[in-house]
């Protein structure tokens, strides 16, 4: 009995020591956190973390919080920031590792590191281990002997006046500026030249109140915020509200609130007495306005001719955006399509169908590209893709044959039109060579009629003149030959020159009587009487012709 109770004693005791060794050697792995403890403001401090097994770790997931707000992280972390950085990886074995974190503080004050979301998992079992999350303190503190100066010695902005006026110790001011001002620019002047100034943006003005926020930093860390209440006033094309079957909408004057469509242009437009903001496509092809009301907003067509507003839909494409338009008063369905309606998602569109087309899900609309071109397009429905239009041509024998036809009819017409103008320019050189030759001839003519008959009376003159000399000489001789007989009486003027006209027109002059044979000495005689006659004789005949004296 007293040996049964010794063996089961010494059987609990082996249990236990079993059970106590499998729980002293279980898995496990911790971390630990060092680094500087006191770190003066504005400086950076570097916090590592070693993480350690009594096992192969396989892989590892943790995280690092800390407080934004007195410190900003800096590097060496996988991922993260603004308050939480993360480490995730994987090995083949390893047994510790570590990464260091640098932060960089922000301001004065204590703050703490600590480890979170911390699981590591066995090489070997591939089971988690039990891990710890321990946290570091880190005190932030100024630096001796720096400036804690972080007032303003002057402030002011671009436009406009801050209500109230300036004090350095006066933090809060409001501005009003008009709905054109979109921008200010604020000008802040430390009293330490040490300290830093910070400006929040103030280039993009919504209308409305905007904040902007002066920060300034001293040497030592330390800072004040100064901020600027800007009130941007309403547009005058604010207010401006349209009627659409029954939905009233507003029109949308604020385009710094818009997302327009590319290459659309701001603009104003007249709606009854008010101005509207529209934008303007390319081309000025048309004109679209924001309207929008509680519970949703759209672009519209506007046609401020009409005073109408009407649905803006802009197809995109891989080729092409297309508006899609309703048909203008003045243009006609091409031939050959029918009007039709094509239900794409929730939305009708106006198309035209062909009557003949041979593709399916191709049809025809009318619209707006993005370069502002306004025509007919194709839409493939498949491919929800657009094309331009072109007419369709005619792809039958009949139509083939009559254009072989009227190409052949078109070159001959074109033969007979060359060689028409071939023969024109032919008769045209011909008829000027005959016009030419026979005025050549005319010439020749005249010139050799002209010729003879000069000739001729050049030779006629010798001849005239030597019978002229010849008759001359002979009635010389007859005067010499008659005897003048002062007694007898004188022949009648008129006989006289009848018988010179008569002798001047007969080939051979009439001989007259030959007087008879005188002396040398009798003649010298008779012609020294004469001569003395005439000296005495008062009527000589010296005005008389030689033949009548």
């Amino acid at each position: 009995m007293k040996m049964k109770r010794i063996l089961s004693f010494l059987f609990a005791l082996v249990l236990i020591s079993s059970i106590l060794s499998v729980t002293a050697f279980a898995a496990s792995a911790s971390f630990t956190l060092s680094g500087s403890a006191t770190v003066t403001v504005g400086n950076q401090v570097k916090v590592t973390v070693k993480l350690s097994s009594t096992e192969k770790i396989g892989s590892w997931r943790f995280s690092l919080t800390y407080d934004p707000s007195v410190l900003e992280y800096v590097s060496g972390a996988d991922s993260g920031g603004g308050g939480a950085v993360s480490f995730a990886d994987s090995s083949d074995g390893i047994t510790s590792l570590s990464k260091t974190v640098t932060f960089r503080t922000k301001k004065i004050g204590n703050t703490t590191v600590s480890v979170s979301s911390a699981q590591v998992v066995s090489f070997d079992t591939v089971s988690n281990m039990s891990v710890n999350t321990p946290s570091k303190k880190i005190s932030v503190v100024a630096a001796p002997n720096l400036s804690g100066e972080n007032l303003l010695s002057a402030l002011s902005v671009s436009e406009g006046e801050l209500t109230p006026s300036f004090v350095d110790r006066t933090t809060d001011y409001t501005l009003s500026v008009p709905y054109e001002t979109t921008s200010i620019t604020v000008y802040a002047t430390a009293k330490d030249n040490k300290a830093k100034i910070t400006v929040s943006p103030s280039d993009a003005l919504a209308v409305g109140e905007n904040k902007i926020e002066i920060v300034v930093t001293a040497e030592n860390g330390s800072k004040k915020t100064y901020t600027v209440t800007v009130t941007r006033a309403q547009s005058e094309l604010a207010g401006n509200t349209v009627d659409l079957d029954g939905t009233t909408f507003t029109v949308a004057h604020d385009p710094t609130t818009l997302t327009v469509p590319a290459n659309y242009t701001e603009t104003t437009a007249l709606y009854g007495e008010k101005k509207i903001l529209v934008f303007s496509s390319p081309r000025d092809s048309l004109r679209i306005a924001y309207l929008f009301n509680e519970s949703s907003g759209s672009w519209y067509i506007y046609n401020e001719a009409e005073q109408s507003f009407s649905e803006y839909l802009a197809v995109p494409s891989a080729s092409n955006t297309v508006v899609l338009l309703a048909l203008p008063e003045n243009l006609s369905i091409p031939e050959g399509f029918l009007p039709h309606e094509l239900l794409v998602g929730e939305q009708i569109w106006s198309v035209y169908k062909a009557e003949n087309s041979k593709e399916e899900g191709i049809w025809l609309v009318y619209g707006m590209d993005a370069d502002g071109n306004c025509d007919f397009f194709y839409y493939d429905e498949a491919l929800a893709t657009f094309a331009s239009y072109f007419e369709p041509a005619e792809d039958t024998e009949e139509a083939e044959a009559k254009e072989r036809e009227i190409n052949k009819l078109q070159s001959l017409l074109n033969e007979s039109e060359s060689k028409a103008d071939q023969m024109e320019i032919f008769f045209l050189a011909a008829s000027a060579i005959a016009t030419l030759l026979l005025i050549f001839l005319i010439i020749a003519l005249v010139v050799k009629k002209k010729k003879p008959k000069e000739n001729k009376e050049k030779k006629a003159e010798p001849e005239k003149k030597a019978v002229k000399e010849e008759m001359l000489s002979k009635l010389e001789k007859i005067s010499e030959s008659i005897e003048y007989d002062p007694t007898a009486q004188a022949p009648k003027r008129r006989r006289a020159r009848r018988t010179i006209e008569e002798i001047g027109h007969k080939d051979e002059p009439i001989p007259p009587q030959m007087p008879t044979e005188e002396s040398a000495t009798e003649k010298s005689e008779k012609k020294e009487e004469k001569r003395e006659e005439k000296r005495e004789d008062p009527y000589s005949g010296n005005d008389m012709p030689t033949i009548l004296r």
